[in-house]
């Protein structure tokens, strides 16, 4: 009994590793999964703009009722949950723009994007996606910005401490130095001019300050709702926002199909507006989120990705969080610099 027990594990080990041999290519896409749509582009933007207003408000109104605390504060942590979601999406709908996946105009994607993300309290999207477009080319290997970032938290509790003190430190640093049209030190360069990028980055140091004044007025006027409406939310972000990047990415691989972590709850799909398919995304980074799905399934369809221990593909909503644990940990980056460039239609 032994005997068989390790000839089949011995046997799984060589299936499992022959369903991991390295993708170096990817099938061509038909022309449809690129384009976009204003419609549902706007519609994001208007689900995320409720998704973090309405349950803010709503937390406040509980805050307000004569109710117990051990309803208020279980109802308001819900609340305060989804709320941060909406403050997420604003970072994703940035993320898009960048993409330039939001709109057909890649400038009206951009700054609309930088409208939207810098709601996010001290979020800057221009230094986040000069960093992401080089996390793109280069996922998990030397070049990957997000290795130097990520890899120096080990445990749980460091991660939701300090790795989105850490990045956006990094990114309004950027932000800075591509509003005075310096240089900065990444191989890979966004779509746009040295103008272009001068203005958009200071468009986003600007709507950052105005959206800043704006909560201040808010806390001003009344403080309860300053605090329960934006104080929280964005509390509940930082922790939520700081083990996404390990979900993401942490225990994966080097290869196309082992680089990152997709989750296809439909729970996460309507959270997430599609962003939760990660795997798709960094296959094709030029395709909406919001077709993501799509994706998902017309690669199934057509073999290139299938049900399998080799593929990072979680479909519960809760399995995926054990690799925000110290359990797992981010790439280290010791892969050299691959020719494949995903970013390339």
């Amino acid at each position: 009994m032994k005997t068989f027990v390790k000839e089949d594990t011995s046997r799984k080990a060589e299936v499992k590793d022959a369903s991991l041999k390295k993708t170096s290519k990817r099938p061509k896409l038909p022309e449809h999964f690129c384009e976009k749509s204003a419609l549902i582009a706007c519609v994001f933007i208007a689900f995320s703009i409720l998704l973090f207003i309405v349950p803010a408000y709503f937390a406040y109104i509980v805050w307000s009722e004569q109710l117990s605390l051990l309803v208020k504060i279980p109802t308001m942590i819900v609340l305060f949950t989804l709320s941060q979601q909406g403050l997420h999406l604003f970072g994703w709908i940035g993320h898009e723009g960048f993409h330039l996946t939001l709109f057909e105009n890649k400038y009206v994607g951009a700054y609309i994007g930088i409208i939207v993300s810098s709601m996010v309290f001290s979020f800057m999207q221009i230094g986040a996606s000069i960093s992401h477009w080089n996390h793109h080319r280069y996922t998990n290997q030397e070049l990957d910005p997000d290795v130097a970032i990520f890899t120096r938290f080990k445990t749980l509790l460091s991660r939701l401490l300090f790795v989105r003190i850490t990045g956006n430190r990094i990114y309004l640093a950027n932000a800075i130095k591509m509003a005075q049209g310096k240089e900065l030190e990444y191989k890979y360069q966004l779509p746009f001019t040295k103008l272009e990028i001068k203005k958009l980055a200071v468009s986003n140091l600007l709507f950052s300050s105005l959206w800043t004044i704006v909560y201040l007025i808010v806390a001003i006027i009344n403080p309860t709702m300053g605090i329960i409406c934006i104080v929280f939310p964005h509390i509940f972000l930082t922790f939520y926002s700081s083990i996404r990047p390990y979900v993401e990415h942490a225990g994966t691989g080097d290869d196309l199909l082992t680089d990152s972590r997709s989750r296809i709850s439909p729970v996460s799909t309507f959270f997430y507006f599609g962003n939760n398919y990660h795997l798709e995304h960094h296959l094709y980074p030029m395709v909406p989120c919001y077709k993501l799905p799509a994706l998902h399934r017309y690669l199934k369809e057509i073999d290139f990705i299938k049900d399998s221990e080799a593929l990072n593909i979680e479909k519960g909503i809760i399995g995926a969080y054990k690799f925000a644990t110290g359990k797992f940990q981010y790439p280290d980056g010791n892969v050299k610099v691959k020719d494949f460039d995903p970013l390339q239609v």
